[in-house]
């Protein structure tokens, strides 16, 4: 029931509870804690370092863990969680069902628990360093204090030390929030402490929960495996039965008819064919699974566990049973031969695991993070997010509710003139290049629509089928006859991880679809996204799901406005609009009319008509699936057509705006004529949903605001005016505020509003946006070291990780906010580094950038700045415009921005002055001036690493061992446990005199060897010169005889620079025994 894990920390005693205990999933562990106070000689900066590292390695799936005990931390009344930023988190395009997903909104879990977010305590003692690192302790790790927050001590938050502070806590994982009642502390009793007050908690056993885990596969269809695709493709071709021929034949027999005879049920049959055979060729050559099984959960099972492992045991506990029921020396031998065997094969399956775990994860880490944490859920155990926790019946009322029309001029009758400006290329003939095109850009591992075709089966057989979906995709667009599987939609809730997962408003509905269709719509797609590039169909303040566009696109305009305003001496009024599910309320009417208004109409209108006319959908959760329903308003999500449709639906606005006689920004346009020549009339800027209203004055914003309820009035359009907020953006905050309304609900004024994921702030100040970024990123570090924590990876793989899963949280938009100071996000990548490295948060940071052979991320961020400024510099789009604008005042001397400045120091800084000043004609390519500067960013940061090390005193012995800016080779290939030995030795973080003394503050000469007090207990003796004799026979054990025969820095600097594994091995031998002895 209880077990004591080994511990290495003097600050912290383990308990393991068994799940039994509590009626539980899993075990869970409980921390008893003591931290000597700050400023005395106990005290260690490494003791919540310490603390945390055990309890990763420990918990084994980080999320039921109790800590409690003396912390002398005081933090009165300050969060201790960081609230999950909505706006920050989607930009991330994060899946729902991402393990770093749940991490980042654990949070929720506290209001599923009716424990409250905010904690009260009475501590009146000022907050301390101890008390800001157990704040960053709880927020990194998803751990919460309960002092103050439950039991008989909710909503007091009593003092525990000496009637003034609160140092004394318990705290608890969200999940254990469940298990945990009558928290209380006690009045102070003098028999028991001196100061302290006894914290007394109880743990309560849940009703019985069912343990199994009941999964449902349906005869559907089978796993693709890419191992088989040949035999598939071949299957598809030896088809015994004809059907291929048969499909060909009769669309043959179709395109020979009048379009107007050929029937829809002509077209499904084709269609069913061709799903028929897919799935028929897959069930062939893949097999089938089980439609249902039922099956215990164990997490104590290894993925290298094999067939043969089994075997090998089964054959060894034999021999054992045999050898104590007969002792004799030939079981003996037996046993001694099975035990060996039976190892010898748990050793050999696990590091051929390890081996292609490894080789998996670098695939998959920067091309696929879903798959990359699937990957690693797999191999840590961890299970798999169950079904929708609410009835398939409330589902489906909800969004059987949610897609019904409640217009009554929904059987309006349009006209579709025939008479496009974009005709020629709008409505003819699809090419197989067209197809072909859309066929080489699906995803795989994508779930199919109900007609059970996965995109692996299109794409395996492309060149088999693309003569026939040529003719099958001319045929529906020359009838605009769409089969009926493609109209129908099976949607997937998932739980958004706020809130109540007993109420379907909580969850998204992610709707599949043919993939054979979204082909088809894909082709429709790139013709009209072509057609609105070319001709600028689509507005320039327009810039959600377009190409060459991007979110940092529309945050460098907002930052650009704001910065002129501010060089004027002015204000700029913002309100960032919040739609009430924009993408689901679509009014389709009203939407056929602006595509035909938009001069989208022919044959891909009737397509866009029909493919939206008389839909349906299903709600499937597991194995329950709904009846159909009529989806009559909205925009199918997931749908290849669907951001082009809003973007139109949207598009008209600013034309609206200018008939009702909206204001501008006129002082824009004024500069923008007067410098640039060109008229730029700004009201507002879009991406997707995401929309903001700009004035230069309070009864403008106002004005502006009135005509756009007006227009979502007359568009049916919702918006949230609880969530649509207004920025006053000026240096300094007003002192008196306007008031603004819309809908009949007065508007909040914020001091700051996240857009598009990053957060400005009412001075255009980045830094509140940069601690945003960290907050997030810290718990997505947390989060990998949880996952890491069981899985022996190498370093460089490690490294990988954080690249493609950290980095991009840690940089998002980078671009804009990357002129200003950037040491907060350096730490955090520092911290990283030396997590994996296993040192103390101590070590100099130029030990860790050479022995990892990393560039500091003020690099990368510089290097994306570039590539984002050459975007600019060659595009047309508005961001460029406003470029063009701030890069003519800024040049002139009429006004300075700092982001301009910026680029202009980068060149400077690599001796690129000439791209700057001759930008207008530059001939580099966006990624050739990439290189270059980061080349020569790189060349700069190694000549001031080397300066580092030369000019530090902990850099005497590392300027030996290192010669050369790298990676080094025996991070990657010794064995963890040596590696960790290695690292500490090169890093200063072993307990050698010359380290100790540095820490007591004892003179570097004083700092004698403790084994023979004769010289500087530093690497250099304790390798090759002490006379102790310990140390002696240890030396001429592991280390050979040249190197301490006459040492010397030469020696030592080749012993250490010349990688030999048996070499290093020893040394490592020889390092670990030397610390047990001066230990």
């Amino acid at each position: 029931m209880l077990t004591f894990p080994k511990t290495l920390s003097e600050y912290v005693l383990w308990v393991n509870f068994s799940k039994h205990v509590v009626n539980s999933d899993l075990d869970f562990l409980l921390g008893c804690v003591y931290i000597p106070p700050e400023n005395t000689k106990y005290a260690s900066p490494e003791a919540f370092n310490e603390i945390e590292r055990e309890m990763i390695e420990l918990s084994h799936h980080g999320n039921k863990v109790a800590i409690v005990g003396d912390f002398n931390a005081k933090t009165q009344v300050r969060d201790d969680f960081v609230e999950p930023d909505d706006n920050f988190i989607r930009s991330l395009n994060l899946d729902e069902n991402d393990e770093l997903y749940s991490y980042l909104y654990d949070i929720e879990k506290l209001k599923l628990y009716n424990v409250p977010l905010r904690r009260a305590s009475q501590c009146k003692a000022k907050v301390n360093n101890y008390g800001n690192k157990l704040l960053d302790f709880c927020k990194q790790n998803n751990m919460y204090i309960a002092n103050g927050r439950i039991g008989n001590d909710a909503q007091i938050g009593k003092t525990t030390c000496s009637d003034v502070s609160v140092i004394d806590y318990l705290l608890l994982s969200s999940d254990m929030f469940r298990y945990t009642t009558d928290f209380e502390i006690k009045v102070f009793d003098p028999l028991i402490s001196d100061v302290h007050c006894r914290l007394v908690f109880s743990l309560c056993k849940l009703t019985d929960e069912c343990i199994y885990n009941t999964e449902c596969h349906e005869n559907r269809y089978t796993k693709w495996k890419s191992c088989k695709e040949q035999d598939f493709v071949k299957h598809i071709l030896d088809d015994e039965r004809g059907n291929l021929h048969r499909i060909n034949d009769k669309l043959n027999e179709l395109l020979n008819k009048q379009h107007d005879n050929v029937t829809n049920n002509e077209i499904n049959d084709i269609v069913n064919s061709i799903s028929e055979l897919f799935k028929g060729s897959a069930k062939q050559v893949f097999g089938s699974n089980n439609a249902y099984r039922k099956r215990r959960l164990r997490c104590d099972n290894k993925p290298w566990f094999n067939r043969e492992c089994h075997l090998n045991r089964v054959e060894f506990n034999k021999a054992k049973a045999l050898f104590h029921k007969v002792n004799n020396p030939i079981n003996k031998t037996n046993l001694n031969r099975a035990s060996k065997v039976y190892r010898k094969t748990l050793n050999k399956n696990y590091r051929n695991y390890q081996e292609k775990l490894s080789s998996e994860l670098r695939n998959t880490a920067r091309m696929d993070s879903k798959k990359f944490w699937n990957i690693l859920n797999k191999c840590d155990g961890s299970v798999k997010k169950g079904n929708a926790d609410i009835c398939i019946t409330e589902l489906y009322e909800y969004f059987k509710d949610l897609n019904k029309s409640v217009y009554d001029d929904d059987d309006f009758e349009l006209e579709n003139p025939d008479n496009s400006i974009f005709d020629d290329y709008l409505n003819g003939e699809i090419t197989t290049d067209e197809i072909k095109f859309s066929l080489i850009n699906l995803k795989n591992s994508k779930a199919s629509g109900i007609d059970q075709i996965l995109n692996e089966y299109l794409k395996s057989t492309m060149d088999v089928f693309l003569p026939i979906y040529q003719k099958i995709f001319n045929l529906i667009l020359n009838t605009a006859s769409i089969p009926d599987v493609w109209k129908i939609g099976i949607i997937k809730p998932v739980y958004k991880n706020k809130g109540d997962p007993k109420d379907p408003d909580n969850y998204r509905a992610i709707t599949l679809v043919s993939c054979l269709g979204k082909v088809f719509t894909s082709v429709i797609n790139n013709r009209l996204n072509k057609i609105s590039d070319e001709f600028d169909l689509i507005s320039s303040a327009q810039a959600g799901f377009r190409k060459g566009h991007s979110t940092t696109d529309n945050m460098f305009v907002l930052y650009s406005l704001i910065s002129i305003y501010f060089s004027l001496g002015k204000k700029l009024y913002c309100t960032f609009i919040d739609f009430s599910k924009a993408f689901d309320s679509v009014w389709r009417v009203g939407l056929w009319k602006k595509l035909q208004k938009s001069n989208i109409t022919g044959k891909i209108f009737n397509i866009i008509y029909k493919l939206y006319d008389k839909t349906k959908s299903c709600v499937k959760n597991g194995c329950e699936q709904s009846d159909l329903f009529n989806c009559e308003i909205g925009l199918k999500q997931g749908e290849n057509l669907s951001p082009f449709l809003f973007a139109i639906y949207l598009n008209d606005l600013e034309t609206y705006l200018v008939e009702k006689n909206v204001n501008c920004l006129q002082t824009i346009d004024k500069l923008c004529i007067d410098n640039i020549g060109v008229y730029l009339k700004l009201f507002i800027i879009l991406y997707a949903d995401d929309t903001v209203l700009f004035s230069e004055t309070p009864d403008g914003l106002q004005l502006a605001l009135n005509e756009f309820e007006q227009y979502c009035n007359t568009w049916k359009l919702t918006i949230n005016s609880g969530k649509t907020k207004i920025v006053i953006f000026s240096k300094r905050k007003c002192a008196r505020t306007p008031h603004f309304t819309l809908c009949n609900v007065e508007l909040e004024i914020l001091e700051g509003y996240t857009y598009l994921g990053l957060f400005f702030n009412f001075s255009c100040s980045f830094f509140k946006a940069r601690k945003k970024i960290v907050e997030q990123a810290q718990k997505s570090v947390f989060a990998v070291y949880k996952k890491l924590r069981n899985i022996s990876l190498p370093v460089d793989l490690q490294l990988k990780i954080f690249d493609s899963l950290i980095m991009p949280v840690l940089l998002y938009s980078s671009e804009i906010w990357g002129f200003e100071n950037t040491n907060i996000i350096e730490k955090i990548h520092l911290q990283f580094c030396k997590y994996i490295l296993n040192v103390r948060k101590s070590t100099p940071n130029f030990i860790v950038y050479g022995e990892l052979g990393r560039y500091p991320l003020d690099i990368e961020i510089k290097c994306r700045i570039i590539v984002f400024w050459h975007k600019l510099i060659t595009s047309s789009k508005l961001s460029s415009t406003i470029y063009k604008l701030m890069y003519t005042l800024h040049e002139n001397g009429t006004m300075l921005f700092k982001w301009l400045a910026y680029v202009k120091d980068i060149f400077s800084q690599t001796g690129l002055n000439y791209v700057w000043y001759y930008q207008s004609t530059c001939s580099f390519s966006k990624d050739e001036i990439k290189r270059l500067v980061k080349s020569r960013l790189k060349d700069q940061f190694i000549q001031k690493w080397f300066d580092n090390i030369l000019n530090s005193s902990r850099g005497q012995t590392y300027s030996i061992l290192k010669t050369k800016f790298e990676q080094e080779k025996y991070l990657i290939k010794l064995n963890t446990n040596d590696r960790k030995i290695m690292c500490k030795f090169r890093s200063c973080n072993m307990h050698l005199p010359i380290e100790k003394g540095r820490w007591l503050g004892i003179p570097r000469q004083e700092r004698t060897c403790t084994l023979c007090n004769l010289y500087i207990g530093d690497e250099f003796h304790y390798l090759f010169i002490c006379e102790s004799v310990l140390v002696k026979c240890l030396r001429e054990k592991y280390i050979p005889k040249y190197y301490f025969t006459y040492p010397s820095q030469l020696k030592m600097q080749g012993l250490f620079n010349i990688f030999n594994v048996k070499i290093y091995t020893k040394l490592c031998k020889f390092i670990e025994k030397l610390e047990k002895i001066l230990t």
